[in-house]
């Protein structure tokens, strides 16, 4: 179900059907896939959606909480509240999730990732005010993550020292964080497949390739893009991480095209 540029829509409506047992507020037992953008007076939604797989939330800015969404793998939600994060925490079931354009926002929620222990990717992009993704978020938690993205965030300062307890995470981007000056000391997830850092024009360190173990790190690792990056000084000392295969990797490490910002 598709529901957009409906500006002067409050709530959804109770749905007539032919069971009178059903509870209200869960009017739409069957709906897998709820999509609602650019509602900007939405406020309400029904109370349960039992089987519903995938939502999106676009421009909705006073939806103050999500509904129960017990069967949820997809959420998307741009363009809202930021109360709506206390209704994502405990989202258990969340094997996708991405987070855009949050006015005001500084930091995300003590915790936040701790129960969302199913994710796989997870996409952080656009969010202006923030500065900081610290180790009281719980992403050590996500055991399952393979893929993450962070962008768009010009005054995010760090990223959490628990970044290299992500054991499963194959693919890393980082782009459009201009006030990144640095990757965790602690090092970078030992399984990364695809590692790319684009257009951080602070970023100045890189951690070291090596482990504490002395033993060589990344060695799955197939694709390496630096770009955009011009106050890197060097690159981390020891063995660049290619791998067996010299020829079937790639690392580009240029300066943004003229007049890209």
């Amino acid at each position: 179900m598709s529901i957009m540029g409906c500006e002067a829509l409050e709530s959804l409506p109770r749905v007539s059907t032919v069971d009178e047992n059903l509870k209200q507020g869960s009017e739409f037992p069957c709906l897998l896939e709820l999509s609602i953008r650019t509602c900007p007076n939405l406020r309400e939604l029904p109370h349960l959606f039992p089987s519903l797989a995938m939502l999106e939330i676009n421009g909705c800015q006073e939806l103050a909480k999500l509904p129960g969404l017990p069967s949820i793998c997809e959420l998307e939600v741009n363009k809202f509240d930021e109360r709506v994060l206390q209704s994502i925490v405990n989202l258990s079931s969340l094997t996708y999730l991405r987070m855009c354009q949050i006015s005001m926002l500084t930091c995300l929620l003590k915790r936040f990732f701790q129960k969302l222990t199913a994710l796989e990717e997870l996409q952080i992009a656009d969010l202006g005010e923030l500065t900081t993704l610290s180790n009281e978020l719980g992403l050590q938690n996500l055991q399952c993550l393979q893929r993450m993205e962070i962008s768009g965030c010009p005054f995010l300062k760090e990223l959490p020292q628990s970044l290299y307890e992500l054991s499963f995470l194959k693919e890393l981007r980082v782009s459009k964080c201009p006030s990144l000056v640095s990757f965790p000391a602690t090092g970078l997830p030992s399984m990364l497949i695809s590692l790319e850092i684009k257009d951080c024009k602070d970023l100045m360190f890189l951690p070291e390739w090596e482990m504490l173990n002395n033993e060589k790190a990344f060695p799955l690792l197939e694709y390496l893009v630096i770009e955009g990056c011009s106050s890197l000084k060097s690159l981390p000392r020891g063995q660049l991480p290619i791998g067996r295969e010299i020829c079937s990797r790639k690392v580009s490490l240029k300066k943004s095209a003229p007049g890209n910002k």
